[in-house]
This record gives structure tokens, C-alpha cells and sequence, in this order.
């Protein structure tokens, strides 16, 4: 098979591999976290990071993804206020 000839998979093994690290970066949500807000947190983790690893490997600049991920922060932020600052 040629270069020509190869297969392209919309996600890169480098991003596979990036948002399993994320994945498992983020376990302690079982600390802090009901089981099954862990469990669907750890899944919208998995698929932000491979969303913003796939705006990564098209677009080539990670600055985009620094951004997007300030705002996911941000907005993560004043839906829990109340957990961060109680009265």
C-alpha cells in the first residue's frame, strides 16, 4: 500500500492516546463526585478531549484549545459557585 493508499481515521492515535491521559488524569472525580456524576463526567471528558483533539489535529494551533478549554472551565465554574463558595 502507498502513501496514497493509506487509510485516514478521523481521530490520530496521538489524540487516542492524549484523551485517555485526560481520562485517567481525571478519576478523582470519584472522590468528590456521586458515582454516576463520575461516571458521565468522566465520559464528557473523553469526548471534549477528543473533540478539541480533533480542532487540534485540523487546525494545527493549540491556542484555539486553550480558549475553548477557559471557557468549559469557566462555565463548570458558575454552574457550581455554590460548591466552591458556600454560604
Amino acid at each position: 500500500m502507498n502513501q496514497d493508499q493509506k487509510i485516514k481515521y478521523p481521530i490520530s492515535q496521538g489524540n487516542l492516546f492524549t484523551s485517555t491521559l485526560m481520562l485517567i488524569s481525571h478519576f478523582g472525580f470519584f472522590t468528590v463526585m456521586d458515582l454516576a456524576f463520575a461516571i458521565s463526567g468522566l465520559v464528557l471528558v473523553f469526548i471534549f478531549s477528543l473533540a478539541v483533539g480533533y480542532i487540534r489535529d485540523r487546525g494545527g494551533s493549540i491556542w484555539l484549545l486553550i480558549i475553548i478549554h477557559t471557557i468549559a472551565n469557566g462555565i463548570h465554574l458558575l454552574f457550581n459557585l455554590e460548591h466552591y463558595f458556600p454560604n
